[in-house]
């Protein structure tokens, strides 16, 4: 386990109720079976998210583990199982769904320019979500500006789509500064 994983999941454990932590640890880590589809499928996943799989396949929403401060308060996201990265198969593109006006008059408001809006989002590997409209999503084909393994926030009820960390490391050092890692 790399050493940001172990402080992530030390921290997290001392984050958690008595209640969620032993929900927490009767959880199930992900099968290699799985973690073999989930590499097979995207073959550039951070190790982190790998680790964490390996961990705990999943979380229930009422157990959220993963989360960011979007400025007014914390949101809670749960880790997806490698079961629902993999069943993430929307071919559908940010341009197909909203349409090519619509993101040319919102604009870098609602879309942040280091995501490529053009490509399928079974594109993105879907780690998070929580119980409404917000879901987390490591880009591993950005934008020209962009980077490799980015961290993508989309925000349902506004339609925001913004890239919130430069890599899953750095998200997940932004879990632990927020949990308060001694």
């Amino acid at each position: 386990m790399s050493s940001l994983t172990s402080r992530y999941y030390d921290t997290l454990l001392r984050h958690l109720s008595t209640k969620d932590r032993a929900a927490f640890l009767e959880l199930p880590g992900a099968e290699e079976d799985d973690i073999t589809q989930v590499l097979e499928a995207y073959p550039n996943a951070p190790v982190d998210v790998i680790e964490l799989l390996r961990l705990r396949d999943g979380t229930p929403f009422e157990l959220p583990i993963l989360g960011w401060h979007n400025g007014d308060f914390w949101e809670g996201y749960s880790l997806n199982s490698c079961r629902d990265i993999i069943g993430n198969e929307s071919r559908e593109s940010i341009i197909d769904f909203y349409g090519i006006d619509y993101i040319e008059s919102e604009g870098d408001k609602i879309f942040d320019p280091r995501i490529d809006v053009t490509i399928p989002m079974f594109r993105r590997l879907f780690f998070a979500a929580d119980t409404t409209f917000y879901q987390l999503y490591v880009d591993v084909d950005p934008a020209p500006g962009g980077t490799v393994g980015q961290v993508i926030r989309f925000a349902g009820d506004g339609d925001e789509w913004l890239v919130i960390a430069p890599s899953f490391a750095d998200y997940l050092q932004q879990v632990i500064d927020a949990y308060g890692y001694p």
